[in-house]
């Protein structure tokens, strides 16, 4: 399978913030670093037209600046667990119009038509709901500025990803 994400940038101190929350909460930690995920898992594309087609959407698209100020805790459509998300409020719109402009051309028949797109990093995994709302709230307050420089295509297999290529955006 195939997946296009794109590496949160944010300063070392909220990194080694976001990582430690991770490290207790996400069993998917160890696979990809804080990320926003823009095209979910998916098979039946060759991958030098997915990549052709990531490069050609990065290479019109503008570093995005965003703040990390929110948590969401939201129940997993095809698994039995809750996830917890950072979500950006600043950023969002143009994240969303990123994932449009991905989910054109040769990736336009993978798009989940009944799963909106909202952008977030995900911080844990629970199989309690309340477990999920109890680690959000002991969060706390937070505001963490960042950017999103580039998009990732990487080989996943459902435990383990390999990134084929970083393609940066135009500034």
């Amino acid at each position: 399978m195939l997946v296009i994400y794109s590496k949160l940038v944010v300063s070392d101190g909220d990194q080694q913030w976001i990582d430690g929350i991770r490290q207790v909460h996400d069993p998917q930690h160890h696979m990809v670093s804080a990320h926003f995920t823009f095209v979910f898992p998916f098979t039946g594309t060759a991958v030098d037209e997915a990549i052709s087609h990531v490069a050609r959407v990065s290479a019109v698209t503008a570093s995005i600046r965003l703040r990390l100020t929110q948590t969401a805790v939201v129940k997993d459509a095809f698994a039995p667990v809750t996830h917890l998300f950072l979500l950006p409020t600043e950023g969002a719109d143009r994240m969303r119009d990123l994932h449009a402009q991905l989910y054109t051309g040769v990736l336009a028949a993978h798009l989940h038509p009944t799963m909106p797109f909202s952008p977030h990093v995900t911080v844990g995994a629970f199989e309690q709901e309340a477990d999920a709302a109890t680690a959000a709230r002991r969060l706390g307050k937070f505001d963490i500025p960042g950017a999103l420089t580039a998009l990732c295509v990487a080989e996943f297999d459902g435990r383990m990803g390999v990134d084929l290529c970083e393609l940066p955006f135009a500034g």
